[in-house]
């Protein structure tokens, strides 16, 4: 696949160079992009696909709990999805995976749709899941949280870092890794605090989103409809996977501490 990457650019650049140009122009790139991904790159992307499917087998969702359980062999570990800070899917076909992630990056050029739309049916086709099964819509497998304002203690350096997306805690300047403990302090900080946010909140109407004014009341006294929290309960599941997750990858102990304290 790598041997493809520049192949239509590079097409394009000889024949302009050929016509006397120093650069090709946009319509014969798009032309020579579309042609190149018509002509090679689709066929390539289902011999692809179809190898990744013969040769790397799925993992079942009895592996995966062993996984998270630590009871599994090394031959189930193999299997399964690498559980990364910021990991909250459950995948299991390696094939699949790797045909959502590239039609997502390959829809990032509008003028490859309509040939992207064949490219994904038939993928799906082969890999016998439907069109528009939840299965088949592309999700971003890793969750994101910033932390803002870190400080480098070397140079002071003051930059976000995405703890669950940047791969080296460093800083960018003078390369000098943050304090791991400081970091972990930070994270800790924000869980507990997004954790009174949580049980201190209000209720709100589902309709009119007025708050409960008081805390007997079961139903809005302006159109009697339900209250509901007005932090979904799903959003504190979200941070505490994440959190959870950093803590196991990173060996956090007391984010971990902080987690068991919050769970319900």
């Amino acid at each position: 696949m790598d041997l493809l990457v520049g192949e239509p650019w590079s097409q394009a650049t000889i024949e302009a160079n050929a016509a006397g140009f120093a650069s090709p122009p946009r319509e014969a790139l798009d032309s020579a992009a579309i042609t190149f991904f018509e002509g090679v790159f689709a066929t390539k992307v289902l011999e692809f696909v179809h190898d990744i499917q013969r040769t790397i087998s799925s993992s079942s969702a009895r592996e995966a709990l062993l996984v998270r359980e630590g009871s599994a062999s090394q031959a189930e570990v193999d299997r399964c999805f690498p559980a990364l800070p910021g990991s909250h899917l459950q995948m299991s076909s390696p094939a699949l995976e790797f045909s959502k992630m590239l039609c997502h990056l390959i829809g990032l050029d509008p003028q490859l749709a309509p040939q992207l739309g064949r490219l994904r049916r038939n993928l799906l086709k082969l890999l016998g899941v439907r069109e528009f099964a939840l299965e088949a819509q592309f999700v971003n497998p890793c969750n994101s949280f910033v932390l803002p304002d870190v400080v480098c203690e070397f140079c002071g350096h003051c930059r976000d870092v995405d703890t669950c997306r940047d791969a080296d805690w460093s800083c960018e300047c003078c390369e000098t890794p943050y304090d791991k403990e400081a970091l972990e302090y930070l994270l800790v900080s924000t869980l507990l605090r997004r954790g009174r946010r949580f049980h201190a909140q209000d209720l709100q109407c589902t309709t009119c989103k007025s708050v409960q004014s008081s805390p007997f009341a079961a139903e809005c006294e302006r159109c009697s409809a339900p209250f509901e929290l007005r932090l979904p309960q799903h959003d504190l599941g979200s941070w505490l996977g994440t959190f959870g997750s950093l803590a196991a990858h990173h060996g956090m102990a007391w984010l971990q501490e902080a987690l068991d304290w919050l769970s319900p």
